[in-house]
């Protein structure tokens, strides 16, 4: 049984025992609520609920925990969908978004986040029968504090994880950042499986390698870029530019070649030098 008293909807079965299995409610056509009224149901947990909030028009998960979950039969395709309709499709405004806000506040007040604060994260899992593993993950984090004099930058992660033979999983990654401290003209740089914090503070827009490990062998039509530590010179073995290419290396001696008469510059650790090229 229920009764719609001042526009609320009450539940007399099981109302004062909320834990009963006879405590619900049935409606066998479409439920309209009228008038700018919220919409609330109420989780197990206490504080956990979603709300329909009609005077934001805006759909609230509240609490800890809460998950979004889209099970059924055989195969099945779980799905997200934004239509958006946008006439003139010119306006930043028209665009369909998905917002992480992050705040130290456990109200919607502003208060700021501190350095390494991770502002959000989609994550992929997929199942080994028994767990979940192989999560890829895009990841964004703050790199600085807010209010510290400081500016302040962020650094979006992509992540990779391969199953390694005993079951556990290894990481790789790539990310967008500009140094962990960016200065005030800092540009971002694309940093291959390293971090923000690794780099000088003075880097901007520059191609960041860490050392990797080359194929051993070449694979049709492509080539490979890394970073390796060098075979030495003297005591010395510092990572240097590492290629893996298709073409084999030609070996001709310099004296065979003649005088070079074509030439490019190119900056070697702050020094430019002239490359000199033989001509094919």
């Amino acid at each position: 049984m229920s009764t719609l008293m001042d526009g609320t909807l009450t539940k007399i079965i099981g109302k004062n025992n909320p834990d009963s299995s006879s405590d619900k409610l049935t409606i066998n056509s479409d439920l309209v609520v009228k008038g700018k009224k919220d919409v609330k149901f109420h989780g197990a947990t206490p504080g956990n609920h979603v709300q329909w909030d009609s005077s934001a028009d805006t759909l609230k998960l509240v609490g800890d925990g809460i998950h979004i979950t889209q099970l059924g039969d055989n195969d099945y395709h779980p799905k997200l969908n934004f239509y958006n309709y946008d006439a003139d499709n010119s306006s930043s405004e028209g665009m369909s978004n998905i917002n992480f806000y992050n705040s130290k506040s456990d109200t919607e007040a502003y208060v700021a986040t501190d350095a390494d604060a991770h502002l959000g994260r989609l994550v992929w899992h997929a199942s080994t029968g028994d767990s979940f593993k192989y999560a890829s993950t895009i990841n964004c984090r703050q790199t600085s504090a807010y209010g510290s004099g400081s500016n302040v930058g962020s650094e979006l992660k992509f992540t990779t994880n391969a199953q390694q033979a005993d079951g556990s999983t290894q990481g790789t990654s790539m990310c967008w950042a500009p140094p962990a401290t960016p200065a005030a003209n800092n540009r971002a740089n694309l940093i291959i499986n390293g971090t923000s914090t690794n780099l000088d503070q003075a880097c901007a827009s520059q191609l960041v390698i860490k050392n990797g490990t080359p194929p051993s062998a070449h694979t049709d039509n492509y080539i490979y870029i890394g970073s390796k530590d060098s075979a030495g010179t003297g005591t010395d073995t510092l990572a240097t530019l590492s290629l893996f290419l298709e073409e084999g290396v030609d070996a001709t001696a310099l004296d065979a070649v003649g005088t070079l008469t074509t030439r490019i510059p190119v900056w070697v650790n702050g020094t430019c030098y002239w490359l000199y090229l033989d001509p094919v």
